[in-house]
């Protein structure tokens, strides 16, 4: 069964973007809209829950920025911050308090980094996402 989703997801598209590059779980990522995620999780040998593959990512990320911060690549280390925070909020999974804390924490090195405008955006954030009570 394994050996036939991975020749499924091999198979040439019939679309001009087609890249042979692409892994297999990629071109499931990359999918079209048509088709159908239930169909395409049952071909797999095990399945496939994006759901937890894309908690896993921003896990990874998070990870990611905290090993660059500890290495002294800050500026990839924000980099991997800013991407797991934009994750948590497109994913809905948050807690409030850490992000708007977060966002605070980001706002200070873009003033010390004279990056206002960018400051300012995250500052606007981090208030808005605290309950009016």
């Amino acid at each position: 069964m394994y050996n036939q989703a991975i020749k499924l997801c091999r198979s040439p598209s019939q679309s001009a973007d087609y890249d042979p590059q692409l892994s297999p779980i990629d071109r499931f990522l990359l999918r079209p809209a048509s088709v159908d995620v239930d169909t395409f999780d049952r071909r797999i040998y095990g399945g496939i829950n994006v759901k937890v593959l894309e908690q896993n990512l921003t896990q990874t990320y998070f990870y990611l920025a905290q090993v660059y911060q500890q290495d002294n690549q800050v500026e990839k280390g924000i980099e991997y911050c800013c991407l797991t925070m934009q994750r948590q909020v497109q994913s809905k999974q948050f807690e409030i308090k850490d992000l708007s804390r977060n966002c605070m924490s980001l706002a200070e090195y873009f003033t010390n980094s004279d990056q206002f405008a960018q400051a300012e955006y995250l500052l606007y954030a981090a208030i808005k996402l605290v309950p009016n009570s």
